[in-house]
């Protein structure tokens, strides 16, 4: 919807994630760097629901960056994410083919420079997965979509049909792959099977 310059959609799904989970105010931040001037309407709006939230939710905010990044990470409660270093890569792959293939994946200025942000983002992430697995894990959430923009767009790269087939399998064998490694070898995957984690 940003792209598609459609604003009214846009916030409204904003608001929906943030009353899912507040850490999905962290969206907001990026959104206000895409477009070519920084003071526009859906900026002056996304920026004053970014203050509204951070004062309606200032007690669970706090409390939220006291256990991801403050003293809360000293505590018992605090659980590291061991599955932060798989995701991150993930995100790092499509990420450094947006940087070098950007501005062929893509004939909007606004998607690729949101793209583009999103994969420094990424990038500048990666530095902290050490010291601050968890709050990472979180943001890496919401940069997931590169995955969707760059692997759903890669084939075009191809010049030849051979070219573009082999794009397209190794795609599908990197998911599988994933997939396999994820079902037999990751600590909490039965919780995520059907009917596993209920009726067990």
């Amino acid at each position: 919807n940003i792209i598609k310059k459609n604003d009214i959609k846009f916030i409204l799904f904003i608001l929906i994630s943030i009353l899912i989970h507040k850490s999905a105010l962290l969206i907001i931040i990026p959104l206000l760097f895409v477009d070519k001037k920084i003071i526009t309407k859906r900026n002056i709006i996304l920026f004053l629901l970014l203050l509204f939230f951070l004062f309606l939710f200032n007690v669970e905010i706090t409390h939220l960056i006291s256990n991801y990044i403050g003293m809360g990470r000293n505590t018992n409660f605090y659980d590291s994410s061991t599955g932060v270093y798989f995701r991150i890569i993930m995100n790092l792959i499509p990420a450094v083919c947006c940087l070098i293939y950007g501005k062929y994946l893509s004939d909007n200025d606004i998607e690729k420079k949101l793209f583009f942000i999103i994969s420094l983002l990424i990038f500048f992430s990666s530095l902290f997965i050490f010291n601050y697995s968890t709050f990472v894990d979180r943001i890496i959430i919401y940069l997931s979509i590169i995955q969707i923009y760059v692997f759903s767009r890669l084939s075009s790269l191809g010049k030849t049909n051979i070219n573009i087939f082999l794009i397209n399998i190794s795609i599908v064998v990197f998911y599988l792959t994933t997939l396999y490694v994820w079902l037999n070898y990751a600590r909490f995957s039965f919780q995520w099977i059907p009917y596993k984690s209920n009726f067990d």
